[in-house]
């Protein structure tokens, strides 16, 4: 866990278990003891919510959390709690700088994966960057980290002065709103196909889809939000990190109104709004949204249970199925396994990490990409009166009927797969 931390917190990753949502990380369990496996990495060295250069170098190594303290996150916390382990962890992270920094060998590392990488770009139709993009990308990325090893030698040995960083620009290695195409930065920039209200779904009381902004105007002159309790919330839209961590904070099924760029309010009581994160990647919408923070398979496991308590009782042949199926699952489960060793070497030195196959999902704000959120720039999903819209939830009743029928096919085919096996 030590190294594991020395190296999470080398990188910079807000968009986990240190950031202030809390989330994206999976915990593997072997033996009666959980291991940490280091997941959704992709917006590491700063690029969540648009770190600088010099926040994403001079970052505390020894108070690594964003949106809250290190006690309230117990997975790390203990590190600081005791002297002993702090000084461990001290130790690991001045190994692990010497080691990569001394003799210029991460540095060779970065090279050698840009040259294996590089021909694939050039020839990629649907590359989220160009050539030269990925290449000042690489540049970037060296420059970050040598600076970012500085610092961390700089706190190391207590010195309290920042590393400089010049104009050194993160948003070359991407930012929340991925490249989305040629020349493009992301998060509103130029060919960046993202915009801020992608980041809201509302419906009004008879569930079409209206835009945020037909009825708030421009989001970032948004100067308050107010909630059902009565309760409001102070918004700066001047800065886009800090805007971006407010949002983040607010449960918005509990809004009923805003203060506009005019200082109008402007009620919100008979709409349901829902944030939901920039997507990474182009897969549809699926699942809840972020802001339940349920994972998918929940509403499936509701639903199956619902089936099963509604539909009659099929006697010895689903006994047989029930029978068969679980000794199938167990087999897949204990194929899926970690393929790399132990379960506690997941940051050793070989850098090899086991597979989340059998983990267990740590991400109490939502399932990530799996959860119903709508890639930016994708595929428009059909609403009312031929509108793109966003889809709907299934009710339980649905859930239920679909996810029965599903099991009874399910159960269909292994009987039947079963008997012929037994007649052969």
């Amino acid at each position: 866990v030590l190294r594991y931390f020395v190296v999470h917190n080398f990188v910079c990753n807000g968009d986990s278990y240190t950031g202030s949502m809390i989330h994206n990380y999976y915990l593997h369990e072997k033996d009666g003891k959980l291991s940490m496996i280091p997941w959704d990495y992709n917006l590491a060295f700063g690029t969540f919510m648009g770190n600088s250069a010099s926040d994403a170098v001079n970052a505390s190594i020894d108070s690594p959390v964003t949106g809250g303290d290190v006690d309230d996150r117990p997975m790390v916390g203990w590190i600081f709690s005791d002297e002993k382990y702090t000084d461990r962890y001290h130790e690991l992270f001045a190994e692990f700088i010497d080691r990569w920094f001394s003799d210029g060998q991460l540095e060779t590392l970065i090279s050698r994966t840009a040259e294996m990488i590089r021909p694939y770009v050039d020839k990629d139709p649907t590359r989220f960057c160009t050539t030269e993009e990925f290449d000042e990308g690489i540049e970037t990325m060296e420059a970050l980290v040598s600076l970012r090893a500085e610092a961390v030698r700089s706190q190391l040995q207590g010195e309290e002065a920042e590393t400089e960083t010049g104009d050194l620009d993160l948003s070359a290695l991407g930012t929340m709103g991925g490249m989305g195409g040629q020349g493009g930065r992301g998060m509103g920039g130029p060919g960046g196909g993202f915009d801020l209200s992608d980041l809201f779904s509302v419906t009004d009381s008879y569930g079409r889809a209206v835009a945020l902004t037909d009825l708030v105007g421009e989001i970032t002159k948004i100067t308050e939000i107010g909630l059902a309790d009565g309760t409001s919330v102070t918004v700066d839209g001047s800065d886009m990190r800090s805007l971006m961590q407010t949002l983040l904070q607010i449960d918005f099924s509990k809004v009923v109104s805003v203060k506009n760029g005019e200082g109008e309010s402007v009620d919100l009581s008979g709409y349901t709004i829902s944030l939901n994160m920039p997507a990474r990647g182009g897969r549809g919408q699926q699942g809840n949204s972020g802001q339940t923070g349920q994972m998918p398979g929940a509403a499936g496991a509701e639903g199956a249970q619902q089936a099963a308590e509604t539909q009659p009782a099929g006697g010895a042949a689903e006994a047989e199925v029930q029978q068969n199926g679980e000794a199938a699952g167990a087999e897949v489960l204990q194929n899926a396994g970690p393929r790399s060793g132990e379960a506690d070497a997941v940051s050793d030195d070989s850098g090899q990490v086991p597979g989340p196959a059998s983990a267990s999902y740590g991400n109490d704000q939502g399932a990530g990409d799996r959860n119903g959120m709508r890639p930016a720039g994708g595929p428009d999903f059909p609403g009312e009166e031929g509108g793109s819209g966003t889809s709907s939830q299934p009710s339980a009743e649905t859930t239920a009927l679909l996810v029965g029928g599903s099991v009874l096919v399910l159960a269909a085919g292994i009987l039947i797969a079963v008997r012929k096996k037994t007649i052969l």
